[in-house]
């Protein structure tokens, strides 16, 4: 950390402030022998008088006997002055940063003034007694929303706090009292932890809150000068140790810190505890091969650093992300890291949780309280997980929908809170992004969405790495890397613990045969897996050759397998859905020209490729205005349109057609379906170079012209609900 030799602007205000205090009636006595802050008046700069540090001694003392053996009262230790307590200190100095200048202060009693203040978690009665004390320089009338003073003008002033209201009747009351204010001719203090709490009518008529200024180092030195007298080569080493900045300091943990009977030891314990969090918890420098999410991730961490240095505007800043992926793909284990990379706080929430408080009221009560926790300690991030459990009100589903509308509204209107708040990153977690209401994934609410695959060998490799002894050789490693190839960061996890556990109940160390075990090396099903790898190489070839796109990552999994691919946007014409069909259908149709016949693997779910593809027929007549129906539209479900015998024979065509396209384009290049099916079904997963050998193998196979390239081109996409088609899990040959 470097010393900054600038006095800090809000210096002289908190000297003048402090005076103020010590020369109220009943204040604090100024006599060398009771008052231990007398000489602690000096904030920043200036050596104590060494009178001042030899009195720096415990002046309690035990009862004694003098020579005549007549016991000695006992010297009580004075104690500060309940406004000089360092509580207050510190909430006083804050203040001071807050507004810089004695000028500052006073335009809080211009005419017509009206000004709001966020204060977290800090005591409002406090700071209002603070006003009246210390940080104005006349004396001042206070009046309130129930009692307006008749003071001369530039000497009164109107202050209220508010609270966050428990019931429909208390914010009818904060209401009223706002507006009693606003209709008073004296100027205006608001405070309140956070504004978000107003009413939406009310708030859009007052000027943008200041916000409390965070316990800074400026303001920890200022008050290690005031409580340990520390001379000026300890204060500048001091200076040096202390966190900066430190705005999720918690006054518990700067009480805690005030124990130690040194600066020196007040400082390090201070570092001491607002570093432990991070050493708990996993970083993004522990993170590696998580694709897009993890550069989303890094970036976002990067701007809320760069705003709290104040080298980017907080406007600049990428502020929500919603990541999304299969379970165990490490969502959560993603967004902890974000948390403790920027060094804030991070308050976590989640729908289940909330649901679990009760019924509604209590639910959407639980819900505001977790964001209000965010807007008290930010800097944070507020990480949402199960954010599919809120609901869509376009569901056909009736069921509890009014209770789905309130939850959704009550969301929308809590997340549309945290929109002018700087220094609050949102981080959202899911599994099914396309089961959340619109409104919720518009920007502005998630401004990224993001998907968070299942790890790749970069990061199999590090997890790998970090939960194995240092002795593993690296070919034993990359064994290892192929064998857990397709499972997700938990289940990786989850086999490491299993794995010690049976390398410690044996009383031996860790082996890479327990590793194997666990990852059902020696289980493996080859004529399955082989089946699986021709399926998914199917799809990434026929994808690339319709011009749709390329592969990112083809892997078999443990429950199947998956291709991951990138789409641009289509027209959305007739050919762009025949194309999404034969897509969807080209695995299946892998397997009918390497294997003969084709499993049950494209069909099962409701998100298997065959229900994808089906789907998709039926809404090019029910939906898209592009079949058999015309231009009429029906939110009809397709199982129940495939009743009709005539509906079913057109979809069934479809299908059928589309197979067969994809069929035609595999058997023309059925040497590379299988040369890759081998690839994939001996790495167990293909993606970075290796999968790019491949696409630029199936680009010169097509003359690097993909059919449907010209329809690349902007407006509306048309693609599947899940860009992941795959191999289900429980199918075989």
């Amino acid at each position: 950390m470097t010393q900054s030799n600038t006095e800090p602007k809000w210096q002289p205000l908190a000297q003048q402030a402090l005076e103020r205090l010590r020369s109220l009636p009943g204040g604090p006595r100024q006599t060398e022998e009771d008052d231990p802050f007398t000489e602690h008046a000096l904030l920043l700069d200036e050596e104590p008088l060494p009178e001042a540090k030899a009195k720096r001694r415990v002046i309690a003392k035990t009862s004694q006997t003098d020579q005549a053996g007549k016991s000695k009262k006992r010297i009580p230790k004075p104690r500060p002055h309940p406004r000089t307590q360092p509580r207050d200190l510190t909430l006083l100095f804050r203040l001071c940063a807050t507004f810089g200048t004695q000028s500052d202060v006073d335009k809080l009693l211009n005419a017509g003034a009206l000004t709001l203040i966020e204060v977290g978690d800090a005591s409002m009665s406090a700071i209002l007694e603070l006003f009246e004390t210390a940080l104005f320089d006349r004396e001042v009338t206070f009046g309130s929303d129930t009692y307006l003073p008749k003071g001369a003008p530039g000497s009164t002033l109107v202050a209220l706090t508010l609270t966050e209201p428990e019931y429909r009747r208390d914010t009818r009351d904060q209401r009223s009292k706002i507006i009693a204010a606003l209709e008073s001719p004296h100027p205006v203090l608001l405070l309140a932890p956070s504004f978000d709490q107003v009413p939406r009518d009310i708030l859009n008529c007052l000027p943008p809150p200041q916000r409390l200024a965070p316990a800074s180092r400026d303001i920890l030195l200022a008050l290690t000068r005031q409580v340990y007298s520390p001379s000026a080569s300890e204060a500048r080493k001091v200076q040096q140790m202390l966190p900066d900045p430190a705005s999720d300091l918690s006054w518990p943990r700067l009480a805690a810190a005030l124990r130690e009977r040194t600066a020196a030891s007040f400082a390090a314990k201070l570092v001491s505890l607002t570093t432990q969090d991070s050493r708990d918890g996993p970083t993004l420098a522990d993170i590696e091969g998580f694709g897009a999410a993890e550069d989303a991730a890094q970036q976002m961490v990067s701007d809320l650093q760069d705003w709290r240095a104040g080298d980017l505007a907080w406007s600049e800043v990428q502020r929500s992300v919603l990541f999304h992926g299969a379970p165990g793909t490490g969502k959560s284990f993603l967004a902890s890291a974000m948390g403790n990379s920027a060094g804030v706080s991070m308050v976590r929430g989640s729908f289940a949780a909330w649901q679990a408080a009760g019924h509604l009221g209590d639910m959407l009560k639980a819900m505001r309280e977790t964001f209000q926790n965010a807007v008290q300690a930010r800097p944070s991030i507020l990480v949402i997980d199960e954010v599919d459990a809120l609901g869509d009100r376009a569901s056909p589903e009736k069921h509890n929908a009014n209770y789905t509308h309130q939850v959704i509204n009550g969301f929308l209107e809590l997340m549309d809170g945290l929109k002018n708040l700087e220094g609050l990153m949102v981080v959202g977690t899911c599994n099914f992004p396309d089961r959340i209401d619109a409104a919720a994934m518009r920007p502005g609410r998630f401004d990224l969405k993001v998907e968070v695959p299942l790890p790749g060998a970069a990061a199999i490799r590090r997890m790998l790495r970090d939960g194995l002894p240092e002795a593993i050789v690296a070919p034993d490693l990359e064994h290892l890397v192929s064998a857990a190839a397709g499972r997700s960061a938990a289940e990786i996890d989850g086999a490491l613990r299993a794995a010690r556990t049976r390398a410690r109940s044996q009383d031996r160390a860790l082996q890479v045969s327990d590793l194997l075990t666990q990852f059902g090396a020696e289980a493996r099903n080859s004529a399955l897996e082989y089946r699986i790898a021709i399926h998914e190489c199917g799809h990434a070839i026929v994808h690339q050759f319709l011009g749709m796109g390329r592969a990112n990552r083809v892997a078999l999994t443990t429950t199947g397998g998956g291709t991951w691919v990138s789409s641009p946007r289509t027209e959305g014409l007739i050919a762009d859905c025949e194309n999404q069909l034969i897509h969807l259908l080209a695995g299946r149709a892998a397997e009918r020209v390497v294997l003969g016949a084709p499993t049950a693997g494209a069909g099962g779910s409701e998100t298997s490729d065959l229900a994808q593809a089906t789907r998709k027929a039926a809404e090019i007549d029910t939906k898209l205005g592009l079949g058999a129906e015309g231009l009429a539209w029906t939110d009809l479900d397709h199982s129940l349109y495939l009743h009709d015998p005539e509906n079913a024979a057109r979809v069934r065509d479809r299908l059928e057609s589309a197979e067969a396209r994809a069929i035609s384009i595999l058997s023309a290049h059925e040497a590379l379906l299988k040369n890759m099916g081998n690839a994939l079904f001996k790495a167990r997963m293909l993606e970075g170079e290796a999968l790019e050998y491949w696409m630029r193998k199936i680009e010169a196979a097509n003359d690097g012209k993909g059919a449907g390239q010209k329809r690349r081109m902007s407006g509306p996409a048309f693609m599947p609900d899940n860009p992941t088609s795959g191999y289900p899990s429980g199918s075989g040959p």
